[in-house]
């Protein structure tokens, strides 16, 4: 991996939902390896995700969904919901497996408090499976 000054963190767009499955599925079959289905995973996940995603780029307005890009590429990705209260929910925030213990995280999740900041809120929060070890030592 590059130096990490050579991140960018950015808005990710709908037309790069395609980029967040790959990256998600990634993730979530590292992550929950011993936890979801791997019928589920490979035949079912991918559509989910596609489903969702769509969904929530054309009819959520309260998403904010921020990448972190390396050489133009998706490396990692942070979605927060901004009609929750008065925290900001983070829904999602996900390295490419591999690329995890450099800093991406921790970039994202700075860029999220920046977020939550400037949306006059009081913070941020997330649920995290108890299975999710990597997150909840994060």
């Amino acid at each position: 991996m590059n130096s990490l000054n050579e991140i960018r963190i950015d808005d990710v767009t709908e037309d790069q939902k395609e980029d967040l499955v790959r990256l998600q599925i990634e993730s979530w079959s590292k992550t929950y390896a011993n936890v979801l289905p791997v019928d589920f995973v490979e035949n079912e996940l991918k559509e989910k995700l596609r489903w969702h995603w769509s969904k929530a780029f054309k009819s959520d307005d309260a998403l904010v969904c921020r990448g972190a890009f390396q050489d133009g590429k998706l490396i990692g990705f942070a979605s927060l919901y901004t009609d929750r209260g008065e925290n900001v929910f983070l829904d999602n925030l996900h390295v490419r497996p591999g690329l995890t213990s450099r800093g991406v995280g921790g970039q994202l999740m700075a860029d999220c408090l920046r977020t939550s900041e400037d949306l006059g809120r009081s913070g941020l929060y997330l649920w995290v499976l108890d299975e999710n070890y990597r997150a909840r030592k994060f």
